[in-house]
């Protein structure tokens, strides 16, 4: 398996297109061709759905699968190469869910550099479950997520809490809910949906039926789409609802008790990578002095 036929598999991934890839790499799509037939024979696996009259390529379910694997094979080798001419370079491979990725972790992690600039970053977002796989199978160094470790070699540290808050665009503030608004007063047909973890989906469940809501999301960039009513709202953590307040929308804390948006630590117990433990303390440290700034 070389390195030139991963980079074909992901630019043909990315481009969905035999041509432009032949293209990109200078090559006929032939050529292409025959040498993804090969990837796919070494592996023992069908990579690409084909077809006639198909126009764009699809990846069958092994390939989506493998997708991941080739992109962080790529990192590897790039890793691998830099060894040869640059000896002190560091690589931390950090994994975050996107509140965190989006919101919050920027800020953190542009400081952290500054003071230790020789360790390179490759920042991915994932969900918690599949953060606390890639840990497992030690595919990435740190994990940042929503929920504490299933895995009993796996340390979670409790970075962070803070409340869930409502958001609404501007057109729909209201005065009353300024010293908090009560579930009762949100209606599910308005609801843009995004769960966080079991525990406030159960809780939210109880005031608001599955599946009733306007629509359902997995990142808040999504939802900003759909704000169309003034009545239409949302339910996210305190350092989104902070960075939506200055983009047109306005939030309000909930006047019954909800459950607090936490966020982990995650890392391996028998950890390989020197950089992990610089890290993982900087971090703690960095929230640690960060709520004490918070009002």
């Amino acid at each position: 398996m070389d390195i030139g036929s991963l980079e074909l598999f992901i630019d043909l991934r990315e481009s969905g297109s035999l041509s432009a890839t032949a293209k990109n790499h200078y090559l006929t799509e032939s050529t292409v061709s025959k040498r993804l037939v090969t990837l796919e024979n070494e592996l023992g696996i069908r990579l690409f759905e084909r077809g006639k009259g198909r126009n764009r390529i699809r990846l069958t379910v092994e390939g989506a699968a493998f997708y991941d694997i080739a992109r962080r094979m790529l990192v590897l080798n790039t890793q691998a190469m830099h060894l040869q001419d640059d000896h002190i370079r560091h690589y931390l491979t950090v994994s975050s869910i996107n509140s965190m990725q989006d919101y919050s972790l920027p800020e953190f992690i542009k400081a952290f550099r500054k003071e230790h600039p020789e360790i390179y970053f490759s920042l991915e977002d994932h969900r918690s479950t599949g953060i606390y796989t890639l840990l497992e199978h030690q595919r990435i160094d740190i994990g940042i997520t929503q929920a504490p470790s299933p895995y009993p070699d796996l340390e979670a540290l409790l970075l962070f809490e803070e409340e869930y808050r409502v958001v609404f665009k501007k057109e729909g503030a209201r005065e009353e809910y300024e010293q908090g608004i009560h579930p009762s007063a949100l209606k599910a047909h308005h609801e843009i949906h995004e769960s966080y973890c079991d525990i406030f989906r159960e809780w939210h469940n109880q005031w608001w039926p599955p599946f009733q809501s306007k629509i359902r999301v997995n990142i808040t960039p999504t939802a900003e789409k759909y704000f169309e009513d003034p009545d239409d709202w949302m339910i996210v953590p305190a350092c989104i609802a902070d960075h939506l307040d200055s983009r047109g929308y306005v939030s309000y804390p909930f006047s019954v008790k909800a459950p607090q948006h936490q966020v982990y630590l995650a890392y391996n117990k028998d950890y390989l990578n020197q950089d992990i433990p610089v890290f993982v303390d900087a971090i703690l440290k960095y929230y640690k002095e960060r709520k004490k700034r918070l009002p």
